[in-house]
């Protein structure tokens, strides 16, 4: 259903105002390369060009990984951070995916590699 438009003076109602909130939360972002997505708890969303970025880190994941599948996961360390091992710390949220027959469950740690040419972050190992 679409939002109805207001004109200048008119009131904005709770129904509204929540049908804004229901449409922005029913938002499904995606990127493909060479843009990459990312989120933090301090910047929001990001969309930036992942051409040329070469980046490994060390993450935990945050929902289960299945083969083939993706999961959502937390940067730990990355060689461009300072090690903050803490899944409290205000660094990126990225979405990981499984290569292989590479499968996790919540709170496994990964490595991922950014690939540049699909621009996606491929979880390549468990257990580390």
């Amino acid at each position: 259903m679409p939002i109805p438009r207001v004109k200048v003076g008119d009131l904005i109602t709770a129904d509204l105002f929540n049908m804004l909130i229901d449409a922005i939360n029913a938002m499904e972002l995606t990127a493909a390369a060479p843009l990459q997505l990312s989120k933090s708890a301090a910047g929001g969303m990001t969309i930036s060009l992942g051409f040329g970025y070469d980046e490994t880190c060390v993450c935990e994941l945050l929902e289960d990984l299945a083969e083939g599948g993706d999961a959502e996961a937390k940067i730990l360390w990355d060689k461009n951070q300072a090690a903050t091992w803490d899944i409290d710390a205000d660094t990126e949220t990225i979405q990981v995916y499984a290569v292989t027959d590479m499968s996790g469950v919540t709170g496994d740690r990964v490595i991922a590699k950014f690939d540049r040419q699909s621009g996606l972050w491929l979880a390549w190992q468990k257990d580390c």
